[in-house]
């Protein structure tokens, strides 16, 4: 399990970009494929099937640049961007208010009055550890989404990730 908040990988794939986004394409257009793609300009996004999806269900976005020999493939994982902004602005209201609470707590102690604000600032740290624990425990129950939409990749371009 890694700390990372959103896991991302990097693959060579020795044919042209083109011919990766065409690649992706033809193998999403199968009937039994069980993953749904946005395609970009050179990028593609993969999601499991609304009907499939859950609150954790995460997204691949894959960045494909043209190389000397082929194709880097690029791709990063995340939840849906509702559940991301979500977790950006508790982390943002967290990190304000800690941050206050720290200012005024250090402001307390050095004027010789009991410094309520570093308690404040202890419990927004701790909250920030909790919505940390949660997003963890959350791309666990991912976990299985995360493979099933890894191993369609590998097998799509036929590659190791």
């Amino acid at each position: 399990m890694s700390l990372s908040l959103r896991p991302k990988f990097e693959v060579f794939v020795p044919i042209p970009s083109d011919e990766v986004m065409e690649t992706l394409q033809d193998c999403l257009n199968e009937e039994q494929c069980g993953i749904h793609g946005s395609r970009f300009v050179l990028q593609y996004e993969l999601r499991i099937p609304r009907a499939e999806r859950h609150f954790w269900s995460p997204y691949l976005n894959l960045l494909v640049l043209d190389g000397e020999e082929g194709s880097l493939v690029r791709g990063r994982f995340g939840p849906d961007i509702g559940v991301w902004s979500m977790f950006i602005a508790i982390y943002a209201i967290l990190g304000i208010s800690g941050t206050v609470f720290a200012i005024i707590g250090h402001s307390q102690w050095s004027i010789n009055q009991t410094p309520t604000g570093l308690f404040y600032f202890s419990v927004a740290f701790l909250l920030a550890v909790v919505v940390y624990a949660v997003g963890k425990v959350g791309e666990g129950m991912a976990e299985t989404h995360i493979e099933r939409i890894r191993r369609f990749m590998a097998e799509s371009l036929k590659v190791d990730i």
